[in-house]
């Protein structure tokens, strides 16, 4: 669902993959998506339109997202120093990220044409994100315990 949040103005979605062609019947603040593509709103409000940036949407179902990404698995969980990460199957292009709860990526890495890697973790004992990202988007998060040395 995309949304706008401008008042006393009137709304027109547009295709962007197909020239910023107006959508048929798409007037309202909010536009369900239908197929994943790029998607802009034109707001006019008296002689003035502006149009904002087109946005990609990819719609997935869940069938389609565990087909993406099978489930990461982390291990060892909890750890001292290093933890293998494990998407379980391979990848031509994995990004992956150890992020703080508090949202702060603490380490990225890029992988290639593998299907696991060994992670270092000098890191202060707490919980961390473990994020992998593969080149078509498809994602997992999970979380593992550093113990540390």
């Amino acid at each position: 669902m995309l949304m706008a949040n401008a008042t006393g103005v009137t709304y027109q979605w547009l295709d962007c993959d197909n020239g910023n062609a107006p959508i048929p019947g798409a007037t309202n603040a909010s536009y369900q998506v239908t197929a994943s593509g790029n998607y802009a709103v034109a707001i006019t409000q008296g002689s003035c339109v502006d149009t904002s940036n087109c946005r990609f949407v990819r719609i997935t179902t869940v069938d389609q997202m565990a087909k993406d990404l099978p489930a990461l698995r982390l291990y060892p969980n909890p750890t001292a120093q290093q933890v293998w990460v494990d998407w379980g199957q391979p990848q031509t292009e994995v990004s992956i990220q150890v992020i703080g709860l508090l949202g702060e990526v603490l380490l990225e890495q890029q992988v290639q044409n593998r299907d696991k890697v060994a992670l270092p973790l000098a890191l202060p004992a707490g919980v961390y994100l473990i994020k992998v990202v593969t080149a078509d988007g498809a994602q997992q998060t999970a979380r593992v315990v550093v113990t540390g040395a």
